[in-house]
């Protein structure tokens, strides 16, 4: 499994993971396979660290969508389904 870490906003509230170590070569957050079906099945666990950023730089909210979803991927929490990623760049 990819090497990811939890990061979460404190002035915007959301969270995404920002990928560290692929699990294999050419591996990202979209070809791993534990990240493939769009569900964070690993659990918070079992990621690396997780770190509050710093204010205003929230990919979603301070970057416009700007980034690269094969590094940097937003998580939604659904109450219902628990937390999964969210589709693109949305």
């Amino acid at each position: 499994m990819c090497q990811v870490d939890l990061v979460a906003s404190p002035s915007c509230h959301h969270s995404w993971l920002v990928l560290v170590c692929p699990c294999r070569p050419h591996r990202n957050l979209i070809r791993c396979n534990k990240f493939r079906d769009g569900h964070v099945s690993s659990g918070f666990h079992n990621f690396r660290a997780s770190y509050w950023a710093w204010k205003h730089c929230c990919p979603k909210c301070d970057w416009y969508n700007m980034y690269d979803i094969r590094m940097i991927r937003m998580l939604k929490r659904d109450p219902m389904f628990g937390t999964r990623l969210r589709v693109g760049t949305f």
